[in-house]
């Protein structure tokens, strides 16, 4: 779990630093986040068990088959994070930390409705 949500953060943070800067980007980046996460979370785990596994299998074919089942994983996870973060992001943005720095140096719009609007 460790593993994981560092990972995904250090994705975030990297690709938020990449212009554009904008609010559009924050789904895609927390989607290529939880894309990665899940692969490494999966070689760790395999890194563990090269050193106190107990069973019988080479430590190849752990690493083969977690990263290979794995990969599918996280391709699930990035659809399924980018999914909830955008529709979060389109109703509440206020709500998804990662938006923070991007709502705080958003500027108040004030709209006034048009002559046309206002006699219908």
């Amino acid at each position: 779990a460790l593993v994981g949500a560092g990972v995904v953060w250090l994705f975030f943070r990297g690709l938020q630093a990449v212009p554009p800067r904008r609010l559009s980007t924050v789904a895609p980046a927390a989607a290529v986040g939880a894309l990665v996460s899940v692969p490494v979370a999966a070689a760790v785990f395999t890194g563990l068990f090269a050193v106190g596994g107990g069973a019988p299998v080479e430590v190849g074919t752990v690493l083969t088959a977690m990263l290979g089942w794995h990969s599918l994983i996280g391709i699930g996870e990035a659809l399924i994070t980018g999914l909830v973060v955008g529709s979060i992001l389109a109703v509440r943005p206020d709500l998804v930390y990662g938006a923070r720095r991007l709502l705080a140096a958003r500027e108040l719009e004030i709209r006034t409705p048009a002559a046309s609007e206002v006699s219908a």
